[in-house]
């Protein structure tokens, strides 16, 4: 596979791939319930937040011959967007496409995850992973792990480094590479979905906390 940083002209590609490998992440059906139209939905929500993050942080995409079939984009956890970077990159205008009732699930879940990510994640600066994803026809081949150690290793090389999951079974594949679990939450209610926040002291993939 050949993985390196995106180019401006490969986000289209990419966020319709993060579309497919998303389309059944629990926090994704609740924020878009219509299978419907939430293919699109997310498209339109991965290229404009790609584009935001490939400016300010990093992007990598995992090519098999012209295709992308792997995404990976990480920040430093002291980065903030501000408004000119929403209005720049399109995320202002969203609300058009998906509609005010997706949009006030979507203030609603980023305000309760922010909350957890603020009290929950590690206290010193740190690589956050915002998005790691593979196209499904690809899944289950070990692409997704050779993306988090090779990027894991280029992010979090003297930090610590931290990730949110709402998958269960991601639990696991994440601490393969060291990554621990410091909190489990509940957001959205009995409608909602859960939330694990895992962390990595830094250092080399497979390093784990010391005891």
């Amino acid at each position: 596979m050949d993985l390196r940083a995106a180019a401006p002209g490969d986000l289209p590609a990419a966020a319709a791939m993060l579309a497919r490998s998303f389309h059944h992440d629990p926090a994704y059906r609740h924020l878009f319930p219509d299978p419907a139209t939430r293919g699109a939905h997310l498209q339109r929500l991965f290229v404009r937040s790609l584009g935001m993050r490939q400016v300010h942080a990093s992007v990598v995409v995992g090519r098999d011959g012209a295709e992308i079939i792997a995404c990976a984009s990480w920040s430093p956890s002291e980065l903030r967007f501000g408004f000119g970077d929403y209005l720049r990159h399109g995320l202002l205008t969203l609300p058009l496409y998906l509609g005010l009732p997706a949009v006030r699930r979507m203030l609603s879940t980023d305000g309760e995850v922010g909350k957890v990510r603020r009290t929950h994640e590690p206290r010193a600066p740190h690589a956050y992973l915002a998005q790691l994803g593979v196209d499904p026809e690809y899944q289950r081949r070990g692409i997704g792990r050779e993306v988090l150690q090779t990027t894991l290793a280029q992010q979090a090389a003297d930090r610590p480094a931290a990730l949110l999951t709402t998958r269960a079974s991601n639990v696991a594949f994440y601490a393969g590479t060291g990554f621990e679990v410091r909190h489990t939450a509940r957001i959205g209610g009995s409608a909602g979905f859960d939330l694990w926040v895992l962390s990595h002291p830094g250092g080399e993939p497979g390093r784990s906390r010391p005891g």
